[in-house]
């Protein structure tokens, strides 16, 4: 067979049905559907975008799989990865909200002008302020 006629065949199997390339998106479209985990569009974006920038292409359909409840693509994904890369998007799919939300409320923070919680801009203003009650 020739390998310009290999190609199209290749590329069909890749493409298939079973094998969705999903983009973010359409993962952020299915998130903010997915009542089960009351993830706001900000937040879908921030996990599906670090999702396929930390995890490439297989972890960004990892979690549209989860929240499209697909559970047989996931398997066949799953199928596809070895061990350390299974574990390593598995880890992500349960750390990632909480890592975005918290990116995102010093987002919001800084956009309001305060100070970080928890940094010394933000200590040394609560400190102000209780020696300023006190008086």
């Amino acid at each position: 067979m020739k390998r310009s006629l290999l190609w199209p065949a290749i590329l069909s199997a890749i493409l298939s049905p079973g094998a969705t390339a999903a983009t973010v998106s359409e993962y952020v479209k299915a998130c903010v559907n997915n009542q089960a985990n009351r993830m706001g569009p900000e937040l879908c974006e921030c996990v599906g975008m670090r999702a396929r920038r930390e995890h490439g292409q297989a972890g960004l359909d990892y979690l549209y799989h989860g929240v499209t409840k697909q559970g047989a693509q996931m398997q066949q994904l799953l199928a596809t990865m070895g061990p350390q890369q299974k574990v390593g998007i598995m880890m992500f799919s349960m750390q990632a909200p909480a890592d975005c939300a918290r990116e995102l409320a010093k987002l919001e923070q800084m956009q309001q002008g305060a100070a970080p919680a928890g940094s010394a801009e933000a200590s040394a203003e609560a400190a102000a302020g209780a020696s300023e009650e006190a008086r």
